[in-house]
């Protein structure tokens, strides 16, 4: 492969006032939490929990993944009709979508046609924190299968939420390329197979990351609310 050729990751930053905010909201949710949203029909506002590998048969291993997961429903990203009492967290994560938006954009400024099929957020948004010694060491890519809703994703985002010193980063295979995890570094990559990577476990620092997916959009899938899609975020 060439030195010039394109690595189709890109790195951009977010304000390090809110991976703060997303750190103490991680720690003020107590573990097992399962918050629902009286009135709606959205079961699972967020839930925290040990997170879980495997494609078709997800388990809780910490001896492949050790870290503690708080999801995001994305029913409560884009909902319009979030109670009052929701609106905290609501705006938190909305700040995180908007930042997310702009480099989003400047991905796409970067790499030409890559929004060309982009869609929406279709999955949970994952917070994730990593102990001294703990990650997830194994080599994956993040469409891994070809039933839903792997089959859709198209890009993979991630934000580091603090700086860690003592290794700690991703290492992508192919690229031969090793991102340092920084407070606010954001990446973008394509989900499939070309972009295989694996966490760079620090044996000494704690790891805080917020990562999901974009995918690909079928008409049906469309929300009607003011957020519904990133092609709105992003007025494409």
């Amino acid at each position: 492969m060439s030195s010039t050729s394109p690595s189709f990751i890109g790195e951009y930053f977010i304000k390090e006032s809110l991976c703060d905010k997303l750190i103490d909201f991680f720690h003020s949710t107590p573990e097992q939490h399962s918050q629902t949203i009286p009135n709606t029909n959205i079961q699972h506002w967020y839930t925290k929990m040990p997170g879980k590998v495997g494609t078709f048969d997800p388990r809780i291993d910490p001896n492949v993944k050790d870290s503690m997961d708080l999801t995001f429903s994305y029913k409560t990203i884009f909902s319009p009709d979030l109670p009052v009492e929701a609106l905290p967290f609501s705006n938190m994560i909305h700040e995180y979508i908007d930042a997310l938006g702009d480099c989003i954009r400047e991905y796409g400024e970067e790499y030409v046609h890559s929004l060309e099929s982009i869609g929406q957020i279709q999955e949970g948004v994952n917070l994730q924190y990593y102990p001294p010694g703990g990650g997830y060491p194994n080599l994956h890519c993040e469409r891994a299968s070809s039933t839903y809703p792997f089959v859709k994703r198209h890009l993979v985002f991630m934000t580091y939420l603090n700086t860690v010193t003592d290794k700690g980063g991703t290492h992508f295979k192919h690229q031969n390329y090793t991102a340092n995890a920084i407070k606010g570094k954001t990446l973008i990559w394509p989900s499939d197979w070309t972009h295989m990577h694996q966490g760079v476990i620090s044996p000494t620092q704690e790891k805080y990351i917020i990562t999901g997916w974009i995918s690909h959009t079928e008409p049906t899938d469309i929300w009607v609310d003011n957020r519904k899609s990133l092609q709105l975020l992003l007025d494409l």
